[in-house]
């Protein structure tokens, strides 16, 4: 029975005229249904992304209003905005253009790249993310009419920055960093090694002219040895 679907929970009275047109009293109101009047109730229609907007600690700022991307995010139409990290948490506001009955109309969203499914049929036409990582994103919604019937998606893409110590230019400073710091450590550990060295061969020289000294004292001893004995011969 779908052309009684919009009638509501509630009917108070029924009233059927002679030429086939029946009225409904509900608790939404006052409906005339005439069965000679032939409704596409598979009717095409769109779900609408309305609003997106980013949240922060300075207050929110609106990228898309209606169908219209604010410049300064969205540089150019068809191209997805380009948000910031610290713009991670953002808020979507969606609506079907079915308007028999609005208030049954259900929706379903999945953030591609971030979700791997749908979510469930809700009421609820607004959904919120925070703390959504770097990279490229497809926001997807569609609609479900009292009469069970699925609305073509409407989608918004964009895309997260990482943050600044995880952008190309900062690994190319990290490694620098690193390099560099490699290099000072190495011409410190190089330095002392020359000094410990220095000391090293200052010590052997010492201690090479000791056994010197003490190979020329010997030598003399033995001389003087050899002197004598040569007297004590004579």
């Amino acid at each position: 029975m779908l052309p009684l679907a919009s009638l509501g929970d509630i009917v108070y009275h029924i009233y059927p005229e002679a030429s086939g047109i029946t009225w409904f009293g509900t608790s939404e109101g006052l409906f005339r249904y005439d069965p000679a009047i032939a409704m596409n109730y598979a009717l095409d229609y769109p779900a609408l992304i309305r609003r997106v907007s980013v949240t922060a600690q300075e207050g929110d700022s609106i990228i898309y209003y209606g169908g219209t991307p604010f410049e300064k995010l969205q540089k150019k139409e068809g191209a997805p905005a380009v948000l910031v990290y610290r713009n991670n948490a953002i808020h979507f506001e969606f609506a079907a253009t079915y308007f028999d009955a609005r208030g049954a109309n259900r929706y379903q969203s999945k953030l591609e790249g971030f979700e791997k499914k749908w979510s469930e049929w809700k009421k609820e036409s607004q959904k919120d993310y925070t703390n959504i990582p770097e990279g490229n994103y497809t926001f997807r919604v569609r609609a479900r009419n009292l009469y069970g019937h699925i609305s073509s998606e409407g989608a918004y893409a964009f895309r997260v920055l990482p943050p600044w110590y995880r952008t190309w230019w900062s690994y190319i400073l990290y490694a620098g960093a690193f390099f560099l710091a490699s290099w000072g450590i190495s011409r410190v550990r190089n330095r002392q090694l020359q000094a410990r060295s220095r000391v090293l061969e200052g010590k052997v020289r010492e201690r090479t002219r000791e056994i010197r000294q003490q190979a020329e004292e010997i030598r003399q001893q033995a001389e003087e040895l050899q002197e004598k004995n040569d007297e004590l011969i004579r």
